[in-house]
């Protein structure tokens, strides 16, 4: 578990930027129906927390060289 409030706010940050633009993208798309404000909304957080996750860890373990 990440405790970190630095790290935490940069997920959440990266979460409702990429829920903002995804569901721009998706209504765009699919036109201004519930679809597309459902599947842009999940789609892109769950991008979001993954990419950004993803991030934190390379910049995490870029400090710590092993071996």
């Amino acid at each position: 578990m990440n405790t970190r409030l630095s790290d935490n706010l940069l997920q959440l940050i990266a979460s409702l930027v990429c829920m903002i633009l995804g569901t721009v993208v998706s209504v765009s798309i699919l036109g201004p129906r519930i679809e597309g404000f459902v599947f842009g909304a999940i789609g892109s957080v769950l991008t979001g927390v993954f990419v950004s996750g993803l991030i934190l860890m390379i910049r995490r373990s870029s400090g710590r060289q092993c071996g």
